[in-house]
């Protein structure tokens, strides 16, 4: 242990007074980054589960509509024993379709991801807004002749330019809405340090149509 501390301090005591400040700085700059890789771990371990369950929800619900059309083809020339199997499929769809609604409620409305986003924004001077895109909606459950049975899925990514502890405090506020939010993607890449690029993709719920407005 010895041979390996003065090997060390020779190490160091051969830079120049810049080299070690570098060198400093690097340190505390790993120490920080793997410090907070703890804290935030939870959270994305969170929010992974939830889209997990919402997912296979919807990957059930993807297979069984599948099979009612098939059978719906050839209804016409089925017996009685298809028939009654259709409709048992019609029930559990109906049921897969009000536990999609249930794991979707609590989620923030359409109209208010923009406004949450914006007011997150302007609370830190470390950020700025370098784009925002909408993604197409998506119907997940309903028929379009039953309006109160209609779910549909909306989607937004935003990227943002700041340093990483300014990020992890945006995404940190995110998470204390009052409101649920699902978390498809994040990332943050150094553009140049300090600075870097965080990027997330995110989605809501929503029983209207309309875009989210921003």
């Amino acid at each position: 242990m010895s041979e390996y501390w003065e090997k060390y301090k020779s190490f160091v005591n051969d830079k120049t007074e810049r080299e070690r400040l570098i060198l400093l700085l690097v340190l505390l700059a790993a120490t920080f980054v793997i410090i907070d890789a703890l804290l935030t771990g939870e959270l994305i371990k969170k929010r992974a589960q939830q889209s997990k369950t919402l997912a296979s929800v919807e990957r059930d619900m993807d297979t069984l509509q599948l099979e009612l059309q098939n059978l719906q083809l050839g209804q016409s020339a089925i017996g009685s024993q298809l028939q009654q199997e259709a409709e048992k499929l019609q029930a559990t769809n109906q049921q897969l379709e009000e536990a999609l609604r249930s794991a979707a409620a609590g989620f923030i409305p359409a109209q208010q991801m923009p406004i949450a986003l914006e007011e997150m924004l302007g609370r830190s001077d470390s950020l700025a807004l370098v784009s925002l895109e909408n993604k197409p909606v998506q119907l997940l459950s309903g028929e379009p002749g039953d309006p109160h049975s209609l779910l549909y899925r909306h989607g937004v990514k935003i990227v943002l330019k700041g340093t990483y502890v300014a990020s992890m405090d945006y995404l940190k506020q995110l998470e204390q809405l009052q409101w649920r939010i699902e978390w498809d993607a994040m990332r943050f890449e150094v553009k140049d340090y300090p600075a870097g690029e965080l990027t997330i993709d995110v989605s809501t719920y929503s029983k209207e149509k309309d875009w989210i407005g921003v």
